[in-house]
């Protein structure tokens, strides 16, 4: 079984059991890396990306980049640009990969799949030469300004598409603070879209800690992150959210992840509550179980995590 092979089914992970075109709470779901919005949160996927995420299941790679790249040299397809990234990233083609998709950028600059494709790959690309090569510091200067400009392009075109501003902001060049205010813009500007609301929770739970220096430790003050976790925040959105839906499974998962960092017994019967549940999807299960069985506090991810 070759390395690749092994690499793609420790990805998978948790037991991918549905089809790519399954419904999960009313949408179709192909897979959800981020805890919270299918990339085909707009509607349902198309055959090619049904094929394309089949075969990356499957770690049949090359063939599911090589539908992804005919099916972006025509269309708008944020499945098949996830699947250009990762296949990149997997196959180690950054640099034929970055061509064809710099090219591809400019010939259809609406292109929102494209354009993050571009953004993730060109990305990586500098944070591998400088960890690699400490001498090509100079390459943060035009390079670098590209790099920056392909971020602002994914910006502008996901201003009101939730799955494209989901994968833009997961990029590691976004502080958590930052996809918290542009996550809780888009909710302002899209108050009834539930999976928005659920990512801005989300992000409400992930951030860089509290830092705190020797001094501030003996003093025993706490300390203000704006990097930081914003707990009591993403209790209230969850409990907001909860109050016009009672079942929602994402929003009943946050809360009880909120509560058991504020050590509140009432988030471990919650888990436990949920798990039992039959509709719930089997990454969210094996996350819970796995929580409940080893306490190891993860995040909830599809088959495909970045």
């Amino acid at each position: 079984m070759s390395i690749v092979t092994l690499l793609v089914m420790h990805l998978v992970g948790c037991a991918y059991s549905a089809p790519a075109g399954a419904l999960y709470d009313g949408r179709p779901l192909s897979w959800d890396p981020l805890g919270a919005v299918p990339l085909n949160h707009e509607g349902r996927q198309t055959e090619q990306d049904d094929k394309c995420l089949q075969l990356m299941l499957l770690a049949d790679i090359g063939r599911a980049s090589e539908i992804a790249r005919r099916v972006l040299e025509t269309t708008d397809d944020l499945v098949c640009g996830w699947v250009v990234w990762q296949g990149a990233r997997l196959r180690h083609t950054t640099q034929t990969d970055l061509v064809w998709l710099g090219s591809l950028t400019k010939k259809h600059p609406r292109s929102l799949g494209a354009a993050i494709a571009y953004s993730k790959i060109y990305d990586r690309m500098l944070r591998e030469r400088a960890a690699s090569d400490r001498k090509h510091g100079d390459v943060f200067g035009p390079e670098l300004a590209e790099s920056n400009n392909a971020r602002e392009r994914c910006l502008a075109l996901s201003e009101d598409n939730l799955a494209g501003l989901v994968s833009v902001t997961e990029d590691p060049t976004f502080s958590p603070s930052e996809r918290r205010e542009l996550l809780a813009n888009y909710v302002t500007r899209h108050p009834q879209d539930t999976a928005a609301r659920l990512a801005w929770i989300r992000a409400c739970f992930r951030g860089w800690g509290i830092v705190l220096t020797k001094q501030e430790r003996q003093s025993g003050l706490p300390v203000f992150n704006p990097e930081g976790y914003q707990t009591d925040q993403g209790i209230a959105l969850a409990s907001a959210l909860l109050k016009n839906d009672p079942k929602l499974p994402l929003a009943r998962y946050w809360l009880a992840r909120g509560l058991l960092r504020k050590k509140r017994p009432e988030g471990l019967r919650t888990l436990k509550a949920l798990s039992t549940e039959p509709t719930i999807c089997a990454p969210l299960r094996n996350c819970i179980r796995r929580y409940l069985q080893d306490g190891l506090e993860t995040d909830f991810r599809g088959p495909f995590p970045d």
